[in-house]
């Protein structure tokens, strides 16, 4: 019998090849159709995507209030602007993932946090399940902030 998914010895679970191109193939069916305004995939969006984004967005600013209200946000970010989504230029997810860490700067920039803060709270997130912003998304970042 084949495994779906094991373990690493981090103890986190890697996904099998098959599994990834099958949520990779959901992903790509979810992002064609918010871009075609399809009601539902809203919903099926959120579902996908929603912990991750929540996720990512509260671990940022640190304050479940600003989380909500970014996340709703970027949820309707999202939707009003799925059709400049091209897939022939990158997968969707990286893209939601670019439009998230762009409302994220956008929100930075107006509350008058400077980038060394920004940075030390995206790399402090790092024990606690995750890089949010990597190296390289860090001298693109300080060069928009």
């Amino acid at each position: 019998m084949v495994q779906a998914s094991s373990r690493t010895d981090k103890g986190e679970t890697s996904r099998s090849p098959f599994e990834k191109i099958r949520s990779e193939a959901k992903e790509l069916r979810i992002g064609e159709r918010l871009k075609e305004e399809d009601g539902s995939a809203l919903q099926d969006f959120m579902c996908v995507f929603g912990p991750w984004l929540h996720g990512m967005v509260y671990r940022s600013v640190r304050s479940a209030e600003d989380a909500e209200e970014l996340y709703q946000d970027l949820l309707l970010h999202v939707w009003r602007k799925a059709k400049l989504w091209n897939p022939k230029k990158g997968d969707f997810a990286p893209w939601i993932g670019r439009v998230a860490k762009n409302l994220l700067v956008d929100y930075f920039r107006k509350k008058g946090t400077r980038s060394e803060e920004l940075w030390s709270q995206a790399i402090s997130s790092e024990d606690k399940g995750g890089v949010i912003l990597r190296e390289p998304d860090t001298r693109l970042l300080q060069d928009m902030v």
